[in-house]
């Protein structure tokens, strides 16, 4: 509510204003329309329980909401007692070598639990790949046998530990995995059938030949899981629409909100709180505000997007 003095001079009253705030939306349901994806992450999951290895990898393009089912994921896997371990790829640390490896075993090296016990035997050899001392000098060997002698230990590791809980290991943006903990997770993926191990991954596509290559080579795993996210069609966007607030909103409003984000519910969710801030309501003359409208949030995430690129994109 505003106050203000009425007249030019001095008011000998007050008139009041009224200001209408604007509708707020609630938080976007992103995993409505989703159903199909996670039953079959549900699989995955009930899979590696029982001790049988299992792959997934869910592609899409950004804002397809690819994070919002690995936390799903990773939610439902806490609930059945796993051991969640969690990394994102970062492009501008793709070069450091098992980085997201090391992310992956945060938590049990912060924990102590990869301490001298721990890394007995084979698993004694993943001390170099996750950054702790070795327990003992290490005879000089080639860059090669090093690589091959890492992989061994860390496999073994990852066995110690899902012989005390499945575990399942989540990776978000897979596209900027560094090469050496790729060679892992594939490492993993092969042998790893008689274990209660989960791997999940999640990729934008690949814009680079290297990138393609490394998503190409999960997915061509035996048994592996690859789950194309589409984006969401016209009935779930309304479903969206009304979940997010705009319980009356018009069918009209629906079909331009779908056009304008093309189903993409990150899109979606940018375009609505926009639409909202201006008063939109979604009624049929709200459908003509959509055409060429931009919010902020959209217009930073497109240009963030294009320079990503190259200049030749934008």
């Amino acid at each position: 509510m505003d106050v203000r003095r009425a007249g030019s001079g001095r008011p000998s009253s007050l008139c009041l204003w009224v200001t209408r705030p604007h509708r707020r939306i609630r938080a976007l349901p992103m995993l409505l329309g989703r159903e199909g994806e996670l039953a079959r992450i549900d699989a995955v999951l009930s899979s590696a329980r029982l001790g049988h290895g299992a792959m997934a990898a869910l592609e899409g393009a950004p804002g397809i909401g690819k994070t919002s089912l690995l936390s799903e994921a990773a939610k439902r896997a806490r609930s059945r007692g796993f051991c969640v371990l969690q990394a994102t790829g970062v492009e501008l640390e793709r070069e450091y070598a098992f980085g997201v490896v090391r992310q992956l075993f945060a938590p049990i090296v912060s924990q102590g639990r990869c301490s001298v016990n721990r890394l007995k035997g084979a698993a004694a050899l993943a001390a170099v790949p996750l950054g702790l001392p070795p327990g003992r000098a290490e005879p000089s060997v080639s860059t090669a046998d090093a690589v091959a002698a890492a992989m061994h230990g860390l496999y073994w590791l990852t066995a110690d530990l899902a012989a005390e809980m499945p575990l399942i290991l989540v990776l978000d943006d897979a596209q900027w995995a560094d090469v050496m903990s790729w060679r892992f997770l594939l490492y993993l993926g092969r042998p790893s059938e008689d274990l209660p191990v989960a791997v999940l991954t999640a990729a934008r596509p690949a814009a680079q030949p290297s990138e393609r290559e490394q998503l190409a080579q999960m997915a061509a795993l035996p048994g592996a899981v690859v789950l194309d996210m589409a984006p969401l069609g016209p009935g779930e966007v309304g479903r969206v629409i009304e979940e997010s607030g705009l319980t009356d909103a018009d069918d009209r409003f629906i079909a331009a909100c779908h056009g304008a984000s093309g189903g993409n519910p990150f899109l979606l969710g940018e375009l609505l709180a926009g639409l909202c801030a201006t008063g939109a309501t979604g009624t049929a003359a709200d459908a003509a505000l959509v055409a060429g409208f931009a919010p902020q949030g959209i217009v930073r995430w497109a240009s963030a997007r294009l320079a990503s690129l190259g200049p030749d994109a934008e």
